[in-house]
């Protein structure tokens, strides 16, 4: 490889640069030379794996994170920066052997989540999903309503909800998976933190539109899945949550009694009507923000299992 007298801050340095201009398979070369040149530098491992990810190299991106896992326990939190990357993390805390996961679309996360037997569900994938196909790797193209209504005897220890952005399609994953659950399976909901008002509106059209008109760029729609969140809060004392305080908005929830529980709204048509200033008003208060440690220790204490770092 080039440079081979460099730095480590200059060979991070160059791959950035590489970055910037979208050279990928040069960016890329320059982190795995820091990798080989110091092992124990997390951020190449993890500047690497993104670089794989925009490839579609997604085998090999979740080698990366499995060495970190594996030889570097105490450096987790750097690696729940992205989706594939938290879940990973997470599904290490209760030691999950199966997966589950509503809305898989090109299957960027799906395909780097390294447990065991995994299911996917989406009405349409957008990948050719049929060669990855096998005894533990299994895709449904329905409808959540659909592979719900047909029933399964799964029960899953890990579940990851990243279907239609809407509050009603992401309450009723929600609740349906309740009967593919114990009393120690973790769920991870996306999009619950809407950039935006413009992200934060239903209608993704009308997002874009909206957006567009106002001289925004960007695609980026959450909908209103964050009122998800509140019905939890709200109709679910036996439950608790927390959100991910950076980073794309996601919120984890898992079985634990909250001794405090006291109902916000108490009306799910209060919940429905919810705008997206609503929700800014009420986002510190309500969405339990914390950071990945805080979150990992809360579910470690809660589930009562040994720490992924000892």
């Amino acid at each position: 490889m080039p440079h081979s007298n460099a730095s480590l801050e200059e060979l991070m340095n160059l791959g950035i640069t590489a970055r910037r201009h979208n050279e990928r398979e040069k960016a890329l070369e320059h982190f795995q030379q820091v990798i080989l040149k110091y092992p124990e530098h997390i951020p190449a491992y993890v500047q690497a794996r993104t670089e794989l990810q925009k490839l579609g190299r997604f085998d090999e991106a979740s080698q990366y994170q499995a060495q970190v896992l594996d030889k570097y326990p105490q450096e987790v939190h750097a690696l729940m920066r992205d989706r594939p990357g938290r879940i990973n993390v997470l599904s290490k805390i209760n030691q999950s052997k199966s997966y589950l996961e509503i809305g898989v679309s090109k299957g960027v996360t799906f395909n780097q989540i390294m447990i065991e037997k995994k299911v996917a569900v989406d009405p349409k994938f957008q990948f050719n999903y049929v060669a990855q196909q096998s005894e533990c790797t299994k895709f449904y193209e329905i409808t959540s309503d659909e592979f719900f209504r047909a029933g399964t005897a799964e029960v899953f220890d890990f579940i990851y909800l990243d279907g239609l952005h809407t509050f009603e399609q992401t309450f009723r994953d929600f609740c349906a998976t309740l009967g593919m659950a114990h009393k120690k399976t973790i769920w991870l909901i996306d999009d619950t933190v809407p950039s935006d008002i413009f992200a934060g509106d239903r209608s993704q059209q009308r997002c874009n539109r909206l957006r567009r008109a106002a001289g925004g760029k960007g695609g980026a729609w959450m909908g209103d899945v964050f009122k998800t969140v509140y019905a939890i809060h709200d109709f679910f004392p036996q439950f608790n949550y927390a959100t991910f305080n950076n980073g794309h908005g996601q919120t984890v929830v898992w079985r634990e009694t909250r001794k405090d529980f006291k109902p916000h709204w108490n009306c799910l048509s209060a919940i429905t009507n919810l705008t997206y200033l609503d929700f800014l008003d009420t986002k510190e208060a309500m969405m339990n923000l914390a950071t990945p440690k805080e979150i990992m220790a809360r579910l470690k204490d809660s589930l009562e299992v040994e720490n992924i770092e000892e």
